[in-house]
């Protein structure tokens, strides 16, 4: 099997979920509908950046640049919904008590937030109501007809692609200890840890079995 044959099967589930979730960002019913779109996007670029070799970094970066336009378009009611959640983490911890010259200020403060949610999640909901915002995504089901510019046998390219994303973790790894007080840093890290992950669960049915200890591994990093 060709590289090119085997996406032809998981990169459209990856399109499917992405599609799936629209849906419950636009009726509001599903709390994690947000969230859940945001990953899927990022597991689909993630994985695309692999495949630059195969379609050509033209074509591949294009997609990831628009399908990136397409995360972000959530980005900002993603994060009112994560500080709105640390907020009533922070309430439930502390009994919910504010100093008498804090609950004022504070209850201001979650109206703001209140309203600004709102104006957010209805942005949203007007953008991903315009079917030209998923246009990526048909593009993208497009490239897939499209002859691959350089083909590889799927079992050795998926191979290789995970044995550089680990040697790149695994050089990083090796330092941790001189930047463990860079956050920035490790940051990073944890985001090389991420696209290991997503190729080793992508590429999981074409890996050889040494491979398949990479995909916890790099859940524990």
């Amino acid at each position: 099997m060709l590289a090119s044959e085997f996406a032809q099967e998981p990169l459209p589930v990856f399109v499917d979920a992405i599609r799936s979730r629209v849906a419950p960002i636009l009726t509001g019913n599903h709390p994690e509908a947000v969230h859940d779109f945001r990953v899927q996007v990022r597991r689909l670029r993630s994985v695309l950046a692999t495949y630059r070799p195969i379609y050509g970094r033209f074509y591949v970066d294009y997609l990831r640049d628009r399908l990136r336009e397409i995360a972000l378009i959530c980005s900002g009611l993603r994060d009112t919904e994560v500080l709105r959640e640390k907020f009533r983490a922070y309430e439930r911890a502390s009994g919910g008590e504010f100093p008498g010259y804090v609950r004022a200020q504070v209850q201001l403060w979650l109206e703001e937030q209140h309203r600004r949610e709102f104006d957010l999640r209805r942005d949203v909901r007007r953008s991903l109501g315009d079917a030209e915002a998923l246009r990526p995504l048909e593009q993208l089901e497009a490239l897939l007809l499209l002859p691959a510019r350089q083909d590889q046998d799927a079992d050795y390219f998926a191979a290789k692609v995970a044995d550089t994303m680990w040697d790149k973790l695994h050089a990083k790894m090796n330092r941790v200890e001189d930047r463990v007080d860079d956050t920035e840093w490790l940051h990073d890290l944890r985001i090389d840890a991420k696209k290991l992950r997503y190729a080793a669960e992508f590429y999981r049915p074409v890996l050889p079995p040494l491979f398949h200890e990479l995909e916890p591994l790099a859940k524990k990093i």
